[in-house]
């Protein structure tokens, strides 16, 4: 299974169905997640967590007014079910899932803590 690179650890995500900060899940627990091939939305059992801390990381902001920060090679998924980075999902104004897109990204030169799954 490939992890998932790498969330600030209070990243809402919907975790045994009620959204915690990703800093909190365990091996075991359920994460809401996108199929990779398209079928839409599924239940995926957590089966490892890696906790890091970075020297920089990508702040960006979506549409809907919500702000992510996550490690410079993290990758979204778009409307098209494209993995991408958040660069380029940007520089490109792609539509992710739900009808978000990216309306500001800043690299910041800060540690921050992370949680890959």
């Amino acid at each position: 299974m490939k992890i998932i690179h790498g969330l600030h650890k209070d990243t809402l995500i919907e975790i045994n169905g009620s959204y915690q900060k990703i800093g909190d899940i365990k091996v075991g627990d359920v994460v809401k997640g996108f199929d990779v091939h398209g079928v839409g939305v599924r239940d995926n059992k957590v089966v490892s967590v890696r906790t890091s801390t970075i020297d920089s990381h990508l702040e960006f902001t979506l549409s809907d007014g919500s702000k992510l920060k996550s490690s410079v090679d993290a990758k979204i998924l778009t409307l098209m079910g494209e993995w991408i980075s958040p660069i380029n999902a940007f520089n490109n104004n792609r539509e992710l899932h739900n009808d978000l897109h990216i309306t500001s990204l800043r690299y910041v030169e800060e540690s921050l803590d992370i949680v890959s799954i």
